[in-house]
């Protein structure tokens, strides 16, 4: 699927063109919000379930616990949060750039990956309805 393809591009363009882990300051605080967020998804998903694929396991569950109680999407915001604070430490207009494209090409894939989890997942209405895509009680 191009949009995982797009996903890597934008990260190793942030990845090669600047400091992967921020010295100090808020980037380094977005650096370890996103990194714990990610933990506690991969932990409550399991690995077993955890997919590069915008495509729910064939084999999974609709989780609804840990951070996906107050998010559906915590590892694209966990993407996000860590691909910031590299831009943060080191802004350039390309990287600046990168963050934007990584930000719509994350959109379009969870919108993709919420289509096919209604279709495997009824009870996925209600869960959308009652939560936020990537950020608690904003969007």
């Amino acid at each position: 699927m191009a949009l995982i393809g797009v996903q890597f591009a934008a990260l190793a363009w942030l990845i090669a063109t600047g400091s992967v882990v921020p010295a100090t300051g808020w980037p380094l605080v977005m650096f370890g919000a996103g990194g714990a967020l990610g933990a506690w998804a991969w932990l409550t998903i399991g690995s077993r379930h955890l997919r590069i694929q915008p495509t729910p396991h064939p084999e999974g569950r609709l989780v609804t616990w840990g951070p996906y109680r107050y998010i559906r999407h915590p590892m694209y915001t966990c993407t996000l949060l860590i691909a910031a604070s590299w831009v943060a430490t080191s802004a350039s207009p390309s990287r600046l750039a990168a963050l934007a494209i990584l930000a719509v090409d994350l959109i379009l894939k969870l919108r993709h990956e919420e289509a096919l989890l209604i279709e495997q997942y009824p009870e996925y209405r209600d869960y959308r309805a009652r939560t936020r895509r990537l950020i608690p009680f904003l969007y």
